[in-house]
């Protein structure tokens, strides 16, 4: 406003009033044209719509939070090499995406076994899963579960205890 007040209260041509105060004659005479449509208000920064929501893909929030939390934390260089591994980018695009997801949702549920086909792309290799287990019981030998095997989709018998954990809740399996 202390911009557009000469030209407006003092009848200061634009040009000077904007040359005065250092800022291009485009910016006052757009500033000008939301001052005259909506008054002071016009001139007010418009809120950024993406405010309080992430854009940031939620497959990736959970592995670089949960390595950020890991004590003792790892360095942002640690936690950018650990991300950049094919593994987990190809997890968080699965996930995200719903790619190769075997069953009926196409995200994980915090509560459910859920197992995406990763024989095909870029896992690159026959009977690959990327398996999501909120109980981590996959990574255990298949005597040392709690949960029934039914609740594992069949992976439990063929993956218990021989898999690779990625980050979180989720584990790599060959067979």
């Amino acid at each position: 406003m202390a911009v557009l007040r000469p030209h407006l209260h003092d009848a200061v041509p634009l040009v000077d009033a904007a040359e005065k105060a250092g800022i291009p004659i485009r910016t006052a005479r757009r500033w000008l044209a939301r001052y005259r449509a909506d008054g002071p208000a016009g001139l007010a920064r418009p809120p950024r719509p993406e405010v309080g929501t992430r854009t940031f893909p939620k497959a990736l929030v959970e592995p670089i939070e949960g390595m950020a939390l890991a004590k003792p934390p790892p360095s942002i260089a640690t936690i950018h090499r650990r991300l950049a591994g094919l593994d987990c980018v190809h997890a968080a695009l699965t996930v995200q995406l719903g790619i190769g997801q075997l069953g009926s949702s196409s995200t994980p549920a915090d509560d459910r076994f859920a197992a995406y086909d990763w024989s095909v792309g870029l896992a690159s290799g026959p009977n690959t899963f990327l398996l999501h287990d909120p109980t981590d019981e996959i990574a255990l030998p298949i005597a040392e579960h709690k949960h029934p095997v039914a609740s594992e989709n069949g992976f439990g018998e063929q993956c218990a205890g021989r898999v690779s954990h990625l980050f979180g809740h989720y584990y790599r399996c060959t067979f």
